[in-house]
């Protein structure tokens, strides 16, 4: 399983079995268990400096792993740390083992227990760029929402997006 990045805004998931079916700028994969014992496996690139990290598709059942600055002119061909691997037999614990010890080791970011998150994240909202895409149209968002409330999930919030 892993979350990829299909625009310089947007991620997604991939769900595959070979190295070589990832997606590009793959920013974070997590292995199954096996049968023989192997517990969940996170691969987490990392940024170091100018540098981020990201994994790509290899050669047969590989994965490669990309550095890149974005710019000519910062170059480089040593790195210390640029991806971290985690195990766990619990996939939920193994992301948040994760994330404690790379917080730790860039010290860039705050994990989400220590952050104050805005009132409007316990609103459930509903983009129609979902549903609509480029043809977002009022009676479209209507019958929308009237579904929502009458499934027993009514928005706090509308995004009406047509895509630009």
């Amino acid at each position: 399983m892993s979350l990829f990045r299909f625009k310089v805004w947007w991620t997604t998931h991939w769900v595959g079995n070979n190295g070589k079916d990832l997606e590009h700028e793959t920013q974070m994969l997590i292995l199954d268990k096996n049968d023989l014992g192997r517990p969940y496996v996170l691969l987490f690139p990392i940024q170091e400096g100018p540098f981020r990290a990201s994994l790509q598709p290899g050669v047969d059942d590989y994965v490669d792993l990309c550095l890149e600055s974005g710019s000519s002119h910062v170059c480089g061909s040593s790195f210390r740390s640029c991806l971290y691997m985690h195990v766990n037999d619990d996939p939920y614990r193994l992301a948040k083992e994760a994330m404690k010890v790379v917080r730790l080791h860039l010290g860039t970011f705050k994990l989400l227990e220590e952050k104050t998150p805005p009132g409007i994240i316990d609103k459930f909202g509903w983009c129609t760029w979902d549903a609509f895409y480029l043809k977002v149209h009022p009676e479209g968002v209507r019958e929308g929402v009237k579904g929502l409330v009458e499934g027993g999930c009514p928005p706090g919030l509308v995004l009406i997006d047509d895509g630009w």
